[in-house]
């Protein structure tokens, strides 16, 4: 997934506690299967990509969750509020 924000953030602000992936019961995933990197080219671009896709049951909800704790490079502002955006693993 790429996740378009309409400022840049401070890329220390960008971390598993910042960006992570939940399950149907809000239980976070291991970060070690998952990576989150800012995009050079485009600043305000944040991609997450699946590593390893074990722990991921097919047909079961989850959801990328982005907490209001990314600050702009820009006036210092963080998130009104957290994103929580949901997804299914389809065979």
């Amino acid at each position: 997934w790429t996740i378009e924000l309409s400022k840049p953030v401070q890329e220390e602000t960008i971390n598993s506690d910042s960006i992570y992936i939940e399950n149907e019961y809000g239980e976070k995933l291991n970060p070690e299967d998952f990576y989150i990197k800012a995009s050079e080219e485009e600043p305000t671009k944040i991609t997450i990509a699946i590593i390893n896709n074990k722990e991921y049951e097919k047909n079961k909800v989850y959801y990328v969750v982005v907490e209001n704790t990314l600050v702009s490079t820009e006036e210092n502002e963080t998130l009104e509020e957290a994103v929580k955006l949901p997804f299914i693993i389809i065979e």
